[in-house]
């Protein structure tokens, strides 16, 4: 495997449904900078940590050794495989829940889950929502961390990049958060036409990242397979 992939893995795991679904939340409360920053800090020191634990593990095992070539196709089909059966989750939901808004007229909003509240509620919260959310690797940035591993890198370089993949991952987070630095003046408006379109689009988003995302491992799985 090569970086460019992982980095790609990076940009499709950015649209991750509970990544974009934390940053509407946080868009709609009245400090979002200071929601997102708390979520940004918690979920990148989890995942920095527990992906370069997992990292250093996986080293020396059978996954990244010598039968790499079998367990390679595997899991990258099995994640495939996985990703779009949520893809097929989200548009299924997306469906269901269009005919019911459109067959009832006095609708009323589902609660939000306990991660959109805990975001919602304080820079604590979301520090902490950040954390609990990011302590178990998703499909992609498992696969990311497999594929470290077997570059056989050294410690530093293996950091690096696996902080770059959760920086990439992040990037929903980050935007806003540079915009408040760089240009503050305009952040306020542009916070809320991203949010509006993100609000507009974030199914159909969504749901396109985890059918390419996918694809593109069943891709790299079923190639895996016909030559080892």
């Amino acid at each position: 495997m090569t970086v460019t992939e992982i980095l790609l893995l990076a940009v499709l795991s950015a649209f991750w449904p509970t990544l974009i679904i934390i940053v509407l939340v946080a868009i709609r409360t009245p400090h979002p900078i200071r929601i997102l920053s708390a979520f940004l800090a918690g979920g990148l020191l989890t995942c920095v940590a527990v992906g370069g634990t997992a990292v250093h593990v996986l080293r020396g095992t059978a996954v990244v050794s010598g039968s790499k070539q079998t367990t390679d196709p595997i899991v990258n089909l099995t994640c495939g495989a996985l990703a779009l059966l949520g893809s097929y989750a989200l548009h299924r939901y997306q469906a269901s829940h269009r005919l019911k808004k459109s067959n009832t007229t006095n609708e009323k909003r589902d609660p939000p889950a306990w991660a959109e509240r805990f975001v919602a509620r304080g820079a604590i919260l979301a520090f902490g929502a950040g954390i609990v959310l990011n302590i178990a690797p998703g499909i992609l940035p498992l696969v990311a961390i497999k594929d470290i591993a077997e570059l056989q890198a050294g410690a530093a370089a293996s950091l690096a990049i696996l902080t770059g993949f959760y920086v990439i991952m992040f990037s929903f987070v980050e935007i806003p958060l540079l915009g408040s630095v760089f240009a503050p003046a305009s952040t306020v408006t542009a916070v809320g036409r991203f949010n509006d379109w993100l609000s507009a689009n974030a199914w159909r988003v969504m749901t396109a990242a985890l059918t390419a995302a996918g694809l593109y491992l069943l891709v790299r799985g079923i190639v895996g397979e016909l030559t080892s």
